[in-house]
């Protein structure tokens, strides 16, 4: 008759800790070992709210750290009611469990994208940065994780102030256990029973790191679903990767993003990058000026050369499918460019077709003043040009990078070499930790950008992140996520205006009788965005806003948000303008 093995060390004191009530916490907290009561600093500052980096929602307001014996009692239910609660599968192979029908597909599902204008692409090099699209089988699995995160108030427990770094860590290593039994209970219900009685994730250690990649991998694809689950998710992840927790814990709850490149060279198909057809596979059909027999032909020639490349590299190890679901993968990023990048591209363009750097016209000079307007930089009409120019050619270098500096991002905030400081920064507490990757790429791209204008940069190169400005990396990609963001509904005001006054002989009247014609109309927005937008305005004081990397961002968000004061904002509101937010 077979028995039981006897738990580690680890795994009974991993028990204790996890039954303790609350009265407990302070003793258990006393006696744990240096590297566990030492892995995190305790939090320090008057202010004990945490600050979420900028555009991701949820609160922080003060919750009791309590997990009810039997951490599937808090989860499970929510899950259960979900539709995401599991049967009385005992397998292990949680694969097999999912594969079984755990959970509910997702609706829709991404597009596919064509290549960016005018670029000449490394297929090979970005591939290394793609994300792989989910399958239907891994888009259970985010439906799982994502209901299971939603549920737990983690941030509302952990992100505010101790007394003791140990019962910080106490408080993270309970959650995180919660969350794990949570979603293993709502895969199989008898394999949950088993994890709250033993304590012993290990054997569901690597369907749990496949789960939280999943989510990671689909979040970079999907930068506005979600935001607030994200960013709970990542500190999850940045709690598990400390010290304190990895010793109770005993394994990691991170694996690296599986992208195009990895998977391809896994199955032995990565010359597919080197195809010279890959091109016409992922590009993007562009609608604009083309009749509906070229945009047809278009969307045939692309779905052909798709099955003519899945064919060629179908191989027992991938079939046909699973070749095409990475060309999928890669036309998605350039699906993305589309809506990241184009919208900025045109800004540069409507810079370049109303004002003349060269010619100043009184009513219209770029020209700002620091005092006046809530301007904080001083610069003539034709260097304010240059300014703008400048700014709007590094956003579309960085949203063209995004991936790229997604990937780095996720390793920064996930590295156990590298902890954070949980401190107040003048904006609420926040986690304050350097981002060494994100920061070489940033300044690489700025001086490319530098480069093209032959040294004649206008304003400050210098990049935040990592400081009390731009925390952590978590918070520059959603400063930069946010550069679409702003710039599409601007666009798209701007872009439509046309149509309305052709359509409508009202909206006609009235932009006549307000703005002369359409084209003042057009060029007053234009105006007042590239004078203020771009002022250095926008912070508490020059180092947060000015003309730095990130005050410029700053600055076009202070002008966003002054939006409905504005007298032309019943255009933006006649365009179907409903906000700058993007949440999906």
């Amino acid at each position: 008759m077979s028995t039981e093995p006897e738990p580690s060390e680890r795994v009974l004191r991993l028990r204790e800790l996890l039954d303790a009530s609350d009265d407990d916490d302070d003793d258990l907290a006393d006696s744990l070992s240096p590297a566990v009561s030492g892995g995190e600093a305790t939090a320090t500052g008057a202010n004990a709210h945490m600050a979420s980096p900028s555009g991701f929602g949820g609160t922080r307001a003060s919750h009791v750290p309590k997990i009810l014996d039997g951490a599937v009692s808090s989860l499970a239910p929510a899950l259960a009611a979900a539709g995401l609660s599991g049967g009385d599968d005992t397998a292990v192979d949680m694969d097999e469990v999912v594969a079984a029908g755990v959970g509910m597909p997702l609706s829709g599902r991404e597009d596919a994208g064509g290549e960016a204008a005018g670029e000449v692409l490394d297929y090979a090099e970005r591939a290394k940065y793609i994300p792989m699209r989910l399958t239907a089988k891994e888009r259970k699995l985010l439906r799982l994780v994502k209901n299971a995160v939603r549920v737990l108030p983690y941030t509302d427990r952990v992100d505010k102030v101790f007394r003791h770094a140990a019962k910080r860590t106490m408080v993270q290593i309970k959650n995180i256990a919660a969350l794990c039994s949570g979603i293993i209970t709502a895969s199989a219900m008898e394999e949950g029973r088993t994890v709250v009685d033993s304590r012993d994730f290990n054997r569901y250690a690597k369907f749990l790191r496949r789960v939280f990649e999943v989510y990671r991998r689909h979040q970079v694809s999907n930068p506005d679903c979600d935001r607030d689950l994200y960013v709970k998710l990542i500190y999850i992840l940045q709690d598990s990767q400390s010290a304190g927790v990895q010793e109770l814990l005993g394994f990691s709850l991170v694996k690296e993003i599986k992208t195009v490149a990895t998977y391809l060279r896994s199955v032995g198909a990565e010359g597919l990058l080197h195809e010279p057809a890959l091109a016409t596979a992922t590009r993007e059909i562009m609608p604009e000026g083309k009749s509906r027999p070229v945009i047809n032909a278009e969307i045939k020639a692309k779905e052909r050369a798709q099955r003519v490349l899945a064919r060629k590299y179908m191989s027992s190890r991938a079939d046909e499918d699973d070749i095409a679901q990475a060309i999928y993968s890669m036309a998605d990023n350039f699906a993305y460019l589309r809506f990241a990048r184009v919208p900025v591209v045109q800004l540069q363009g409507y810079l370049a077709s109303y004002f003349d750097p060269q010619t100043v016209d009184g009513e219209y000079s770029l020209a700002i003043a620091e005092g006046v307007g809530g301007a904080r930089l001083t610069h003539g009409h034709a260097r304010q040009f240059q300014f703008v120019n400048q700014t709007l050619r590094l956003w579309s270098a960085v949203t063209f990078d995004m991936f790229h500096l997604w990937y780095l991002a996720d390793a920064d905030l996930l590295d156990p070499a590298s902890p954070y400081e949980l401190r107040d920064t003048g904006q609420g507490l926040n986690r304050v930790q350097a981002a060494p990757r994100i920061a070489r790429a940033m300044r690489s791209l700025v001086n490319t950008v530098q480069a093209s204008f032959r040294g004649a940069w206008v304003g400050s190169a210098v990049v935040h992140v990592g400081d009390d400005m731009v925390p952590n990396a978590l918070a520059f990609i959603d400063k930069y996520n946010a550069v679409a963001r702003a710039c599409t509904p601007i666009v798209t005001a701007v872009n439509n205006l046309g149509q309305l006054v052709d359509d409508d002989n009202i909206i006609e009247s009235f932009v006549n009788s307000a703005w002369t014609d359409l084209p003042t109309a057009r060029l007053a927005i234009l105006h007042d965005l590239f004078l203020h937008a771009f002022d250095g305005s926008g912070g508490a004081n020059f180092i947060q806003a000015g003309s730095c990397i990130d005050g410029r961002l700053t600055s076009l968000w202070s002008w966003c948000q002054a939006l409905p004061s504005k007298p032309y904002y019943d255009l933006f509101k006649l365009t179907g303008f409903v906000g700058f937010d993007g949440e999906m």
